[in-house]
């Protein structure tokens, strides 16, 4: 598994840094053998319907390389967004492969937006 972390404000001055990150870290998860990338999503500050855009392209980059792709702890304004547009469970739910994975080692990082 891959985990990583978002954190401050994901708006449109981010959201494709954020999305090269995210392909980066899916290619980086499939040269290292790891199945399921998850995303901390807790520390985001700002969040609005392209950077759930943003995250359903990271999650189809993903699945089209093999990988699962889900969100952890969204809270806040991004939590009401993913409600509002009906796309919690999609980014959310934690897929038969993410569970199964679950005793690799993890691999880890962070993506930190300016400001």
């Amino acid at each position: 598994m891959l985990r990583l972390i978002a954190a401050g404000r994901l708006d449109r001055v981010n959201r494709a840094r954020l999305l090269d990150a995210l392909r980066a870290a899916i290619a980086a998860a499939e040269a290292a053998g790891r199945t399921a990338i998850e995303l901390d999503v807790e520390q985001v500050t700002l969040a609005d319907v392209g950077l759930v855009r943003t995250l359903l392209a990271a999650r189809r980059f993903a699945v089209a390389n093999g990988r699962s792709f889900r969100l952890l702890h969204p809270v806040g304004r991004l939590a009401m967004v993913l409600d509002v547009t009906g796309t919690r469970q999609m980014l959310c739910d934690s897929s038969p492969m993410s569970r199964k994975i679950g005793t690799n080692h993890a691999m880890s990082g962070a993506f930190e937006a300016p400001g």
